[in-house]
């Protein structure tokens, strides 16, 4: 049974551009029923949920994935939070409306693969999924928007209760307002549910039981102008790649959200790890490393060790992958433990880098020129030329047992947000991501030296400049800092007194590591 109403059409004028939306609403009803009477459907969901019964090998629900049971649903927005675990479905039964809108089903939920539940868990729960079959209406330029109130029944045979002279019988089993992802799938009562078809097998002895799905829309077609030409140009991965290419990769991630088309572009998914290897493949090449294959395995076995150790790469490098330029890193900042340091100075010289003795520093309190008496926190610079004169060294930091708790604390010590990025050897994180996107940066209290000056008038130069500064324009190419300066702990005052970590940072920004590998 279908039922259309209230259709509406009207048309906008948008900077010359006509735009058309129709919109439909109306009814859907769907009324089935289950392929088997209600004694055996109670049989089989009963050996489903692994109540002791009889073996019966030929009565089996058939048991099923999420993707084969409601293909194209979104596990993490439209299944209900309690059931994303689930690996398994029993498929009770699925129906189509009479206009072909909506396809419609239930199923019973396999158990959790989780071992661990909260108090309230079921392992079995009556489910039902809805999808929208408007195939026909997907070709661009159409944009469609659904919106649904959905109440789903069991209900007796009518044609039985009819012979019984008997006023059908329905009873709500679920109802979902407003609904307007699909496909969907929602909770239902499953005690209702056995319930009900325990009384139609046992005190009527119905043949058959029903589900009826009533489903309340309204449907927005938006058609817009056909520029469907221009895909051609943009399937051309380089020009994209062109496009994206001094883009930040928040930007590139937002690109490719736009549509489903740069979402399946594979170089622009890989566009951060691209930059990442080329720009760690500048860094070694050299030597025996000219070849394209020797230097891809020389970036894979750094990446390699630089994660199994917790190591990480800070830095300009981290920079230049979050925010290219034109602009390129000056060296290779690496942070170690000092129970890796061995196996990291082991690899370098392995690749042709050589130890510099008179830029190697013993360990020493704090980075660099601060003083930190009261943290003691110490850390052995170490200094790795590169074996071609004017290439980028690297610069190894190794921190000390007791003094610090992981390298990506490190970074806190360094003169500023802009340079307070890590790459983990999988991922690249960034402390501040919102300032460093934007070009902007805030002080470090612990390093206000005139090295610290010159670092940032260099990034001045880049485009980053400090939120809190004034003058900027005039204060960032002094030797020294201006007295009406401000740091990241004045905009933190639990931060005052304690020393940085990246526990401590305020707000869960940075946890999220930006799309790389």
């Amino acid at each position: 049974m279908s039922l259309n109403t209230g259709d509406t059409t009207f048309s906008l004028e948008r900077e010359g551009v006509a735009i058309s939306t129709i919109t439909t609403s109306g009814q859907s009803i769907v009324d089935g029923f289950f392929v088997c009477n209600p004694g055996l459907l109670l049989f089989v969901i009963e050996r489903f949920t692994g109540q002791e019964l009889p073996p019966t090998d030929h009565l089996r629900l058939p048991v099923v994935s999420l993707d084969e049971l409601c293909p194209g649903i979104d596990r993490a927005l439209n299944v209900p939070q309690q059931f994303r675990d689930r690996s398994q479905f029993a498929a009770l039964g699925k129906w189509q409306d009479p206009s072909g809108r909506f396809i419609v089903g239930l199923a019973i939920t396999g158990g959790s693969e989780n071992p661990w539940q909260p108090a309230a868990y079921t392992a079995h729960n009556l489910v039902a999924y809805v999808m929208v079959n408007d195939q026909n209406l997907k070709n661009y330029p159409c944009d469609n928007q659904w919106s649904a109130d959905i109440q789903i029944f069991v209900a007796e045979p009518e044609s039985e209760a009819r012979e019984r002279q008997l006023t059908r019988e329905k009873t709500l089993l679920g109802t979902k307002r407003s609904q307007e992802k699909f496909p969907m799938m929602f909770e239902l009562d499953t005690y209702i549910f056995l319930k009900k078809l325990r009384r139609y097998d046992t005190v009527w002895q119905f043949r058959k039981a029903n589900v009826i799905f009533t489903i309340d829309w309204k449907h927005t077609v938006v058609r817009r102008p056909d520029v469907s030409g221009i895909r051609k140009v943009l399937e051309v991965a380089e020009l994209m790649l062109l496009v994206c290419e001094d883009l930040d990769l928040r930007s590139v991630e937002a690109l490719r959200q736009t549509c489903t088309h740069f979402r399946n572009m594979q170089p622009l998914a890989d566009i951060g790890r691209t930059r990442m290897h080329k720009a760690l493949a500048r860094i070694f090449t050299f030597g025996d490393l000219q070849s394209q294959e020797a230097r891809d395995q020389t970036v894979k076995s750094f990446n390699t060790l630089l994660h199994s150790g917790g190591s990480i790469v800070g830095g300009s490098t981290a920079l230049h992958v979050l925010c290219p330029g034109n602009w390129l890193p000056a060296d290779l900042d690496i942070v170690v433990r000092e129970s890796h340091q061995g196996a990291m100075e082991k690899f370098l010289m392995q690749t042709g880098f050589v130890l510099n003795l008179e830029k190697t520093q013993n360990p020493e309190i704090f980075y660099p020129g601060g003083d930190d008496t009261g943290d003691s926190l110490k850390f052995t610079y170490r200094r790795f030329e590169n074996p071609i004169k004017g290439r980028p060294g690297v610069d190894l930091c190794v921190i000390h047992p007791r003094h610090i708790n992981a390298p990506a604390d490190f970074v806190l010590t360094y003169h500023s947000t802009v340079v307070m990025n890590f790459w983990t050897g999988r991922s690249i994180y960034s402390l501040w991501p919102d300032l460093t996107i934007n070009g902007k940066l805030i002080r470090n209290k612990y390093t206000p030296t005139p090295k610290v000056e010159a670092a940032l008038a260099k990034y001045a130069r880049r485009g980053f400049f400090d939120i809190h500064d004034t003058n900027r324009a005039r204060a960032l190419w002094r030797l020294m800092p201006p007295s009406n300066i401000r740091f990241i702990q004045d905009d933190y005052p639990e931060l005052q007194d304690t020393r940085m970590t990246v526990e401590s940072i305020p707000g869960p920004t940075w946890r999220k590591e930006f799309a790389v590998v």
